[in-house]
């Protein structure tokens, strides 16, 4: 859609799609059941911060910590 919005690092993925009128599909949003998981295009999340780095992420409970774009 090429939305951006600008977010704190204590703000989700899902709550920064929301905020653009991006609506993603969602269950649990706890990252168990998947169901929002997308590519991750650019950009690092907090999970990566130390670890790997990740092609796709949970949108519910991810956070970035950088510029971010995701393929939703």
């Amino acid at each position: 859609s090429g939305s951006s919005v600008e977010i704190d690092g204590a703000t989700t993925l899902l709550e920064a799609a929301t905020r653009v009128g991006i609506r993603v599909p969602t269950g649990c949003e706890r990252g168990l059941c998947r169901a929002c998981v997308t590519p991750k295009l650019n950009g690092v999340t907090r999970r990566e911060v130390d670890g790997p780095q990740l092609e796709r992420v949970t949108v519910c409970n991810s956070m970035a910590c950088s510029d971010i774009e995701l393929d939703l």
